[in-house]
């Protein structure tokens, strides 16, 4: 049913009222009538519709504009529309005549109209085109046949020389910074002039002040400027009305990602405004309503291919940057050396920034978060979909390998052979495995590895068989903390098939270290190829390993997000 208003009639009088094209307007004829009037009748222009409901009927009676007339009974009443803009005010009229029992004329009250049209529009139908009055555009549902509009989070830069990123400034400079937001269009209809006491506002709710804004271009063609006029400390702007038929274009952009306190939803109204007289405070006719979902930040699994490799450059990882340039060729993807980070330590890529994109229909880009961890936002890769195997470290694997060599008579095998310095302490199998300190913090270690496991296993939906165990070690520090006893494998990076492994450095059987024997046995069947990086200058001794030192950028998902269902 499309909206409806009352409006009050009074016998002997003439009133004026803006109707809105696609609603509504309900009048009260009994209340209206004079004494001594039995029967009414009702005329009408060719571009106003009028309908008779009287209590009791289930269907209302339209009026043809000509000489009928209804019985007066209470709970009569008027309902009148317009489907077409007017070129004037007031060009159209309903006039109400009411009649004694005899059939003479008593009185009348008229009502002189004036249609407008007004649509707040968005791309419900995620197809790059801003249609007028989609059904859907005030609501928003998930799958392949779902509907909705979507905006992006302004959380780039399109210029360096700018203060803060794009969201944060409340401010565009560019056609680049709108070609990141959703376009938004205000159509109206209707004559060179509202009628006195009506105004247009734009508005949002104050919860979305702070997760949305928008923009509009002033001045297209004569030096163009964009106006910030919603969202943040901004709650509501005065549209001008133009007149005749026409659109305003606005551009909207989110402001903050969805998390566990936001859903991504919000909501942009436009109501017509009427003040019946001056000094009294205006009171909203009429609301349309756009509601967009903000698109979420998507972390890039690395099952994902690789397209940029960053790495830290640094005095003491030449060696390292030259071992993964070596492994970034063989895998196809181009090397980033980020240089000016030294003092912020050699984790910095990892511990501080994670690579992801966001995605709308009109538009998709990289996106970089500041600390990820901090921040527990809930990632895409989805159930269905899952193809992929868990690498877990595994003390358990690597006492079980290293009894494995003791048995063959390789007890005496020296650990750490490939060090520099860092450990001039010769360590064997036979020793590892005789320190029963060690042995307990590592079964404690495994325990809650285990624990960390089953709760992957459940939340994944993995198997057994979906996890590989890489032999690993680990010692308490003073604190409690387990720190690698030797490189973690574990922390490796993934370039499509290629794989940069921390170098071990583990007992040497065969001529080959144990260790990566073991690795290259468990990944390589799958299709993998392991390269071993040796990081114990540049990463382990600073308790890091590979992964901290690099981060990698990858091909977004073919999937559309939006086509998921939850």
């Amino acid at each position: 049913m499309p909206a409806e208003r009352t409006l009050r009639l009074q016998h002997g009088s003439r009133i004026e009222a803006l109707c809105l094209l696609g609603t509504r307007i309900a009048a009260d004829v009994y209340g209206a009538a004079p004494a001594g009037a039995v029967s009414f009748g009702v005329k009408h222009t060719e571009g106003v519709s009028v309908e008779v409901a009287r209590r009791g009927q289930e269907e209302a009676e339209p009026s043809q504009g000509g000489g009928a007339r209804w019985p007066l009974a209470e709970g009569t009443v008027l309902r009148f529309s317009m489907s077409q803009a007017s070129a004037e005010l007031n060009d159209n009229k309903v006039t109400v005549s009411f009649y004694a029992e005899g059939g003479q004329p008593i009185n009348q009250t008229g009502v002189f109209l004036t249609g407008v049209g007004i649509s707040l529009d968005v791309d419900a139908d995620r197809d790059g085109v801003v249609e007028k009055n989609n059904p859907n555009k005030a609501s928003w549902s998930w799958g392949p046949e779902g509907h909705g509009a979507i905006l992006l989070v302004g959380c780039d830069k399109e210029s360096p020389f700018t203060p803060a990123s794009d969201g944060d400034n409340g401010r565009a400079f560019s056609k680049e910074d709108l070609q990141d937001m959703s376009r938004m269009v205000l159509r109206t209809e209707g004559p060179q002039r509202l009628p006195r006491g009506y105004e247009i506002v734009l508005h949002v709710p104050v919860s979305d002040a702070d997760k949305v804004g928008v923009f509009y271009m002033q001045n297209p063609f004569f030096g163009q400027r964009y106006v910030h006029v919603l969202g943040q400390r901004k709650l509501y702007h005065t549209v001008q009305y133009t007149g005749g038929a026409a659109e305003l274009e606005f551009f909207v952009e989110g402001l903050c990602f969805p998390d566990d306190s936001f859903s991504g939803l919000v909501s942009i109204h436009v109501s017509l405004l009427e003040s019946p007289s001056e000094g009294i405070p205006h009171t909203p006719i009429f609301t349309d309503t756009v509601v967009f979902r903000v698109a979420p930040w998507i972390m890039t699994p690395n099952t994902l291919a690789p397209v940029n490799l960053f790495v830290c450059s640094m005095k003491d990882n030449y060696l390292f940057i030259k071992e993964i340039k070596e492994l970034v060729d063989k895998a196809g993807c181009e090397l980033k050396a980020c240089f000016g980070y030294i003092n912020r330590g050699d984790r910095w890529l990892q511990d501080e920034i994670e690579f992801g994109y966001t995605h709308a229909p009109h538009r998709s880009f990289p996106v970089v978060l500041d600390s990820p961890r901090d921040r527990g936002l809930e990632q895409f890769p989805i159930k269905e979909l899952l193809r992929f195997r868990m690498l877990m470290a595994s003390p358990a694997a690597c006492y079980k390998l290293f009894r494995e060599k003791q048995k063959e008579g390789q007890g005496e095998a020296t650990m750490f052979k490939g060090y520099t310095g860092l450990d001039t302490k010769r360590v064997t199998i036979n020793k590892v495995l005789a320190n029963d300190i060690l042995v307990q913090q590592n079964q404690y270690v495994q325990r809650c590895i285990d624990w960390n496991r089953d709760v992957l296993k459940k939340e994944l939906g993995l198997t057994e068989e979906d996890i590989i165990d890489l032999p690993a070690l680990f010692k308490l520090d003073k604190q409690g903390k387990a720190v690698p006893y030797f490189p973690n494998m574990v922390t490796m990076i993934i370039l499509a098939k290629d794989l940069g492994i921390p170098k071990p450095f583990g007992p040497v059987t065969g001529g080959e270290c144990c260790l990566e024997r073991r690795a290259r046995c468990l990944l390589e069947p799958l299709g993998l190829r392991c390269r071993f990086l040796e990081e114990v200058a540049s990463y382990h001794g600073s308790l890091g390993e590979v992964r901290c030192g690099t981060n990698v950028q990858r091909q977004p998902f073919a999937f559309k997000w939006w086509h998921l269902v939850p």
